[in-house]
């Protein structure tokens, strides 16, 4: 049966945006004031990244609960995205059930049989990119454990994931990672609506069916923006209530929009005590001394573990980013801003 490890710790998130505090300052660190920084990456990767990015193709899901859309990593994960793109064409999922569901991280589909237990009988080779994090909304192959046996079965992740693919990580030292080879950019209430099903208790399988009626490969959707995929996640950062995690876009680029949403994770009580989120969240870019943007993030009003901002860095180079909850710091990290010539925005832009 293909599938994967449950995540350890239960993790309560609802994205908000929140605005830019504009004019705010905050004192960093004294290293990240004395230490010397040099711009030296080259954006070339980056450009070649959003070419592709920019011609890959839609699938979309219509499900018996709303529609999900989602961009296929076909540059990045070419042997994965062309057999799944091969079993959409093919009407493959048409009719299958979402047959796993676990609140706080993933729904399961992809098997005709509708038990969970089968595929299409045609195994896919292993395949990751290290750009790939499975941040919210991320598809994944399932599989058992030999990294070669994933076969049609899918899984979306609900909340970020980052043990999926950390080579590191506890759970890689026994399953390995997971394939990473398409994101959803529209959908994610209706997965979140799927997250939220009955299920028949330690089977994880909702208790009515929910359906995918049918699959669709389209053509490149024009209204996303490459520059916000694929998302990355940094951390951990230890901030004394357990794992904090931000979610941003791989690449940074001075002048363009980009959304942070930063993750606590409580660690698991050996008492009975119900953990306490951090009741502010502070995330202060500082490229010197006279560029310094701090925001602080409120808690959304029915999820206090998450915190979104989008904001803006005027000057490319290398800012660091620090990261503190309730008074209590952890970083600095750097985080290159790349500038957003004329070729980037050919490369990247929204098609015409």
């Amino acid at each position: 049966m293909a599938g994967l490890p449950k995540r350890g710790a239960l993790l309560f998130l609802l994205v908000v945006s929140l605005p830019l505090l504009s004019g705010c300052t905050a004192e960093g660190p004294e290293e990240m004031r004395e230490t010397p920084i040099e711009d030296t990456f080259d954006p070339q990767p980056f450009i070649d990244l959003y070419s592709g990015l920019r011609a890959a193709p839609e699938v979309r899901f219509t499900t018996d609960h709303g529609e999900v859309r989602m961009l296929l990593y076909t540059e990045l994960m070419p042997r994965t995205t062309a057999r799944f793109a091969e079993l959409v064409k093919d009407g493959f999922y048409d009719g299958t059930l979402v047959h796993r569901v676990v609140d706080d991280f993933v729904i399961q589909g992809g098997d005709p049989s509708k038990t969970g237990q089968f595929g299409s009988g045609e195994t896919i080779p292993f395949e990751s990119d290290p750009r790939l994090h499975f941040g919210f909304g991320a598809v994944g192959l399932a599989r058992d454990l030999d990294p070669d046996s994933g076969d049609s079965q899918w899984f979306l992740t609900e909340r970020p994931a980052p043990h999926l693919h950390d080579p590191n990580g506890r759970t890689a030292a026994v399953f390995g990672t997971y394939s990473l080879y398409a994101q959803v950019f529209d959908g994610m209430t209706t997965v979140r609506h799927i997250a939220a099903v009955d299920v028949v208790p330690g089977l994880d399988r909702p208790v009515e069916d929910v359906v995918v009626e049918k699959a669709e490969l389209l053509d490149p959707p024009a209204e996303v923006d490459p520059l916000h995929f694929p998302k990355r996640l940094e951390g951990p950062y230890r901030l004394g209530l357990g794992e904090t995690w931000l979610e941003r876009p791989f690449g940074l680029f001075a002048d363009h929009p980009f959304p942070l949403t930063v993750v606590v994770e409580a660690e698991s009580a050996e008492t009975e005590e119900t953990p306490v989120p951090p009741s502010s969240v502070r995330v202060t870019f500082e490229r010197d001394e006279n560029n310094t943007v701090a925001l602080d993030l409120l808690p959304a009003m029915d999820d206090p573990w998450l915190f979104s901002a989008d904001t803006i860095l005027d000057t490319a180079g290398t800012w660091r980013m620090t990261l503190s909850a309730d008074g209590v710091v952890a970083g600095p990290t750097d985080l290159e801003v790349l500038p957003l010539g004329v070729a980037i925005r050919t490369a990247a832009g929204h098609r015409e």
